[in-house]
């Protein structure tokens, strides 16, 4: 069961914090991909970088809520 974070009398969800470290990580990992050209070989960047998102959220999500 998730449970909020108090933050100076503001009850905040832990999904938001997951979502931000989900942003931190693909963010990185698109730095990293763009370094090495992998984004040549990539339709849409803009897309295949929302997808990048929403693959490491998911397995963030799926690491911190098996109980």
């Amino acid at each position: 069961m998730m449970k909020e974070m108090d933050i100076a009398g503001v009850f905040i969800t832990p999904v938001l914090g997951w979502a931000l470290l989900a942003l931190l990580i693909s963010w990185i990992l698109a730095r990293f991909l763009g370094r090495f050209g992998v984004y040549q070989w990539v339709w849409h960047r803009h897309l295949f970088d929302l997808c990048l998102y929403v693959a490491v959220f998911a397995t963030i999500t799926f690491f911190v809520s098996r109980t």
